[in-house]
């Protein structure tokens, strides 16, 4: 009869792992061993570099995505971002990079800016910007004014 007692009592085992697991919880870490978990968390690739989804994948998030429009940016919303980046200095470096980008986006389209062509034509930029890409542009500007581009 002793003997299936101990058998049936398998729980002082399990009991034992649970309080292992916590063992070391709450105590401080060697100068050495935050070294090494720093050094784990440094430059590492995320899991998904240099991978591609399939074409079945990336229709399925699409899928996902169509109909859900994001929440309305209330004016609380926009005042909380706004404090949130008050304050913050760009480096002469990330000045001079985000004045190049502006340059770059700055293209001449038949002899005018982007924002030139939409003053002039009094629509929004974006609207250029579309015809432009679609390489739609002379036949909007002509349907627009009348003239020939």
């Amino acid at each position: 009869m002793d003997f299936f007692k101990q058998v049936q009592q398998p729980a002082k085992f399990e009991v034992e792992v649970v309080e292992r697991r916590h063992a070391h919880k709450g105590l401080p870490l060697t100068e050495e061993h935050r070294r090494k978990l720093s050094e784990t968390k440094k430059g590492g690739t995320g899991t998904f570099k240099g991978k591609t989804h399939t074409a079945e994948a990336r229709r399925k998030m699409s899928e996902a995505k169509k109909g859900k429009k994001l929440p309305p940016r209330t004016e609380e919303y926009c005042r909380k971002i706004s404090e949130s980046l008050k304050g913050n200095q760009r480096s002469e470096e990330t000045r001079r990079k985000i004045a190049e980008t502006l340059k770059a986006n700055a293209l001449k389209y038949y002899g005018k800016s982007l924002i030139q062509w939409a003053e002039e034509l009094n629509v929004d930029r974006s609207t250029i910007n579309r015809h432009v890409k679609k390489g739609t542009f002379p036949e909007y500007f002509e349907k627009k004014t009348g003239k020939k581009l």
